[in-house]
């Protein structure tokens, strides 16, 4: 007997997205992956996207209502369908920077950790979470340069995991297998916060040393977001709203090993007080001969 699909609501500030899934292994980990997401309960809002997942037995095939579509496993397809539901509330909220980026809030402010795939972000946030600060994103961050704002898109975080470290190759980091994190609700961030800073992290098995916090230039800054960090298509407007964005967040490069914990105890400690970044930030540019130019959410809704 078939089994009826069941509806899957998730929205991102006022655009909804529906998932019609039936009988796949899939459904448990897409519900889990959108558990933080904000249910549409009105049916008057915007649909940006409307997708169908369907269980083939070897393989699990997505398609939407263009006839676009993608087939393979369920991880594959977790990640496709993640990156479609990010594209089209990309599209739908143009006037907003949209960084390839994780983001935790401490108090009243939040730090975004951006970079290419790799560069441990996923890993770094987490354990930050797990330290006691908020979760606002994993793997792209909305960002309003106007008023400073990240906002939430709490997909649930996905991190590597390798069971020896020391002997992975750099090059390999990438390939190391991902795990789903469980973030309870009470630590999920409900409204946008105030960006405090910019993180941008760089990987290297190999290091030996303790890592690194170093502030950035604002011009090193933007030229590594254009580069490594932004999501979306390039162009002057991205590149305007980059610039604006560094010029009013303190940004730093975080260098760090397979030793993560000593990485996340160098952030939690310089980071979680918003004065004592800001006097480091500034004391490290001027010393370099340089200087800074300067709604409420639900558990995603499931329908039979």
């Amino acid at each position: 007997m078939s089994t009826r699909p069941r509806r899957i609501l998730a929205g991102f500030d006022g655009h909804r997205i529906e998932i019609s899934v039936s009988g796949s292994p899939l459904e448990s980990r897409l519900e889990a992956s959108c558990a933080h997401l904000l249910a549409i309960q009105h049916d008057s809002l915007p649909t940006v996207l409307r997708v169908t997942i369907e269980d083939h037995g070897s393989y699990v095939a997505l398609r939407d209502s263009t006839s676009r579509s993608v087939s393979g496993s369920d991880g594959y397809v977790l990640h496709a369908l993640r990156s479609w539901m990010i594209d089209a509330w990309a599209a739908a909220r143009p006037h907003l920077l949209w960084l390839h980026a994780s983001a935790v809030a401490c108090g009243n402010g939040a730090i975004v950790v951006a970079g290419p795939s790799g560069a441990g972000k996923s890993t770094l946030a987490t354990d930050l979470i797990a330290r006691g600060w908020a979760f606002l994103c994993d793997d792209a961050a909305p960002i309003e340069v106007e008023r400073g704002l990240v906002l939430p898109l709490p997909f649930a975080p996905e991190r590597r995991s390798c069971a020896a470290p020391h002997a992975v190759d750099a090059l390999d980091f990438d390939e190391w297998p991902k795990a789903t994190v469980d973030v309870p609700a009470r630590q999920v961030a409900r409204k946008p916060a105030a960006l405090r800073a910019i993180v941008l992290p760089e990987y290297d098995a190999r290091l030996d040393r303790p890592p690194t916090l170093r502030a950035l230039t604002a011009l090193s800054a933007a030229h590594t977001l254009l580069t490594r960090g932004a999501r979306g298509e390039a162009g002057a407007s991205r590149a305007t709203r980059i610039f604006q964005l560094v010029r009013r967040a303190r940004c730093y490069q975080l260098v760090y090993g397979p030793e993560t914990p000593a990485a996340v105890t160098l952030l939690d400690d310089e980071l979680s007080d918003p004065d004592s970044a800001v006097r480091r930030a500034q004391q490290q540019v001027e010393a370099a001969g340089s200087g800074f130019a300067g709604r409420s959410q639900d558990v995603a809704r499931t329908e039979p």
